[in-house]
């Protein structure tokens, strides 16, 4: 292998939740340890392994197990490479099975593999900077069975004002997931778009609209009703009636660690198509 890969910084994440994810992380650190390569764990998972936490400092890589869920709060807080190995259901976002952990680990030290680069949704609150997207932000209504009245305007023409459950806007990550629920497209990722999806509209003839990513988007409400903003289904902020949001392009790119090609041979795969 590689003398300048074993040097990269590996950090390892899990959900500890899924019944075998223990037994996962625990073949990745015999693996890289057995290899020379430092492993940090985050707290938790050394906590349960009775290892160190290890080293501090940014990883270049991020070692996820687990589902969707796990990849989506890794990226709020961390800007390494994912690598995701599935201990889910689906696993859209993962790519690594678990009888495959030890071959794609020795691709990932030897240099066998590509970075996908994904666009993400930047969200602001009444100006202040909320996380993130890599799937969606959904601003829906706080009280169970209540409509609200949205107004969406992109690059400033009021493109939606209706009365909904609520509304999705997502990137074309995202639109394989909650969007694509919601009657929405899916995306290919290397298309620059987003998607806006409205939540049970009143009015039928409301359908899901694609805009370019370079689009501002603006939402405010129209009734003095609370409003719920959650985002990659992880973090969520309670919205008075007063609140805008703000939606566009960030200036950051999830990286996911890749061993093939095929867009649609996952979309196949993952949903039986």
């Amino acid at each position: 292998m590689n003398a300048h890969l074993l040097k990269m910084r590996i950090a390892v994440s899990a959900n500890l939740e899924l019944h075998e994810t223990l037994g996962y992380a625990r073949r990745v650190l015999k693996f890289l340890e057995r290899e020379g390569v430092e492993v940090a764990l985050d707290e938790p998972l050394a906590k349960k392994l009775k290892a160190r936490r290890s080293k501090k400092g940014a990883a270049d890589v991020l070692v996820t197990i687990g589902g969707d869920g796990t990849v989506l709060r890794a990226l709020q807080t961390s800007k390494a490479n994912i690598l995701s190995i599935n201990a889910g259901s689906v696993g859209f976002l993962t790519e690594v099975m678990p009888d495959d952990i030890e071959t794609r680990l020795a691709d990932l030290l030897d240099g066998k593999y590509f970075l996908d680069k994904r666009t993400k949704l930047k969200v602001t609150a009444n100006g202040r900077r909320l996380l993130d997207c890599i799937n969606e932000a959904v601003v829906h209504t706080a009280t169970i069975s209540k409509m609200r009245h949205f107004m969406l305007w992109v690059d400033g023409e009021l493109a939606l004002d209706v009365r909904a459950d609520g509304i999705i806007i997502a990137t074309p990550t995202g639109s394989t997931c909650y969007a694509m629920s919601a009657g929405g497209p899916i995306i290919d990722p290397s298309v620059n778009a987003f998607v806006i999806a409205p939540l049970a509209a009143y009015k039928m003839f409301v359908r899901p609209i694609v805009v370019p990513a370079s689009s501002v988007m603006e939402v405010r409400f129209g009734k003095k009703r609370d409003c719920l903003l959650v985002l990659d289904g992880q973090y969520e902020e309670r919205l008075d009636a007063s609140s805008v949001l703000k939606f566009s392009q960030s200036e950051g790119e999830a990286h996911f660690v890749r061993f093939r090609e095929g867009f649609y041979d996952r979309l196949r795969e993952k949903f039986k198509m």
